[in-house]
């Protein structure tokens, strides 16, 4: 950039410069002009980078990946006392639920509480367990038959195979909360739920075809992106802005399995 500024100032202050020194001065001035949009750009997205990294540090030192029960009173501190639609919500879960867990709002919270949640009724019913087990041990060679390489999803498989385990063996929340707060066992239990709910979107696709804009198919919607084989990269529910964590309410009175297909 030094180089190019220089040269355009040695021929501006050129005292009776050709046309050909004119066309020349453009074209290094359009260039210049060029590198230096080029640059700030850059300058731009780092920045912005940056500070989406700091807000994603900000939100992991202050939130657990999973924490424990908390009262749904602390969901009314959470937004304006005035807004009444919200205050009602609220209301409407504590005449359903008792208590809550939050998950961190790092883009996977719906992905982590679900299976935090599912694993959890399961410390307390031995008979799913197991069926939930015989699938879950199935599941990889579902996704590999339906195309998903093997190399690829047998790491996310066999660590939520051995969450299953440690729930089957052990029982203890206790070390549920240790799994699901680690980040590199967390983040591979939500890799392997990504590639369960890809793989369903495409074993089901004449269905989920009708909800995906821009003429894509279901399996071009799942490969950029939105239900891919990545491993988490912290980013939010949109490009911009991270998207809310997704309480966990419990109801013990109600029977968690009412609402499933039979087996």
């Amino acid at each position: 950039m030094a180089f190019l500024h220089s040269t355009a100032v040695h021929v501006s202050d050129a005292s009776q410069p050709s046309s050909s020194s004119q066309s020349g001065f453009q074209a290094v001035s359009i260039h210049a002009t060029s590198d230096l949009t080029a640059v700030n750009y850059l300058a731009y997205d780092e920045a912005i980078m940056a500070q989406q990294d700091r807000i994603q540090q900000e939100i992991a030192t202050t939130n657990p990946l999973v924490s424990e029960k908390l009262e749904l009173s602390v969901l009314n501190k959470e937004y304006a006392a005035d807004d009444q639609i919200y205050q009602l919500k609220v209301k409407d879960l504590h005449n359903r639920y008792c208590c809550m867990r939050k998950t961190r709002p790092d883009g996977n919270c719906f992905y982590r509480a679900f299976g935090f949640a599912h694993l959890e009724a399961l410390l307390e019913d031995s008979n799913q367990l197991q069926k939930f087990k015989a699938i879950a041990s199935k599941s990889k060679e579902d996704l590999v038959t339906q195309g998903f390489t093997e190399f690829t999803i047998e790491d996310f498989h066999n660590t939520f195979m051995d969450v299953i385990e440690l729930v089957e063996k052990q029982g203890s929340l206790a070390n549920l909360m240790t799994a699901f707060n680690d980040q590199s066992t967390s983040d591979y239990l939500v890799v392997y739920l990504r590639l369960l709910t890809s793989g369903y979107l495409q074993r089901e696709s004449a269905f989920f075809e009708h909800f995906i804009e821009g003429g894509r198919t279901v399996k071009e919607f799942c490969q950029q992106g939105h239900y891919s084989s990545r491993i988490p990269d912290g980013r939010g529910g949109s490009e911009n802005e991270p998207e809310k964590g997704i309480p966990m309410m419990w109801k013990p009175r109600t029977d968690p399995w009412k609402h499933l297909p039979s087996t």
